[in-house]
């Protein structure tokens, strides 16, 4: 038997609608690159759709329409995978202005959000070859958190993350690593 919308999360097919009924957030401030666009889609390709998008049922006097607030990166990856439907997190709003706010905190709470760059690379030598090429990281990207976090703790084994991503590993100059800030006492440079 074929489960309907399988690539959905199971305990998220309930809010299942359909992505034709959706329209962009034409006031989105967020864009969205075709590297973005790229990355989100190998995610929905390989894990199936995990999280909601956040969807404004306007009422009547607002429009009526149903606006995608947050996730109209996820709406265009999903179309362009051939997805009917998406679960999404339908919410009325009392006025334009709060469902404005609400996109707004949505997206900058996320950017607020740092990669701990020591963790991250001990993470990435966990992975296997597969699924390793599909993280939204280019090999120079890669490479580069990689000298930092080297340089910051001289344990990373570069070798194992940089063979999978395609590249042999190299000596690591802590001369060529640029930190934004520096202490004017002692010297001692770093990034917030």
């Amino acid at each position: 038997m074929k489960i309907e919308h399988e690539y959905i999360n199971e305990d998220l097919r309930p809010l299942a609608v359909p992505i034709a009924d959706l329209i962009h957030d034409p006031k989105n401030a967020r864009k969205h690159s075709k590297r973005n666009i790229d990355a989100i889609e190998d995610s929905l390709a390989s894990d199936g759709q995990h999280s909601t998008i956040l969807v404004w049922a306007q009422t009547e006097e607002q429009g009526g329409a149903r606006v995608v607030i947050a996730g109209n990166g996820t709406i265009e990856a999903a179309r362009a995978l051939g997805w009917t439907h998406i679960a999404a997190n339908v919410k009325a709003y009392a006025s334009e202005k709060h469902a404005i706010a609400a996109a707004i905190r949505d997206n900058r709470t996320a950017e607020l959000a740092e990669w701990d760059y020591i963790a991250l690379p001990e993470l990435l030598t966990e992975l296997d070859d597969d699924e390793f090429q599909h993280l939204g990281w280019t090999n120079k990207e890669i490479s580069e958190l990689l000298d930092i976090a080297s340089a910051a703790t001289g344990t990373i084994d570069t070798s194992k993350v940089l063979s999978q991503a395609g590249k042999k590993s190299r000596e690591i100059d802590p001369d060529a690593i640029v930190l934004e800030h520096q202490c004017p006492k002692c010297g001692f440079e770093f990034d917030e």
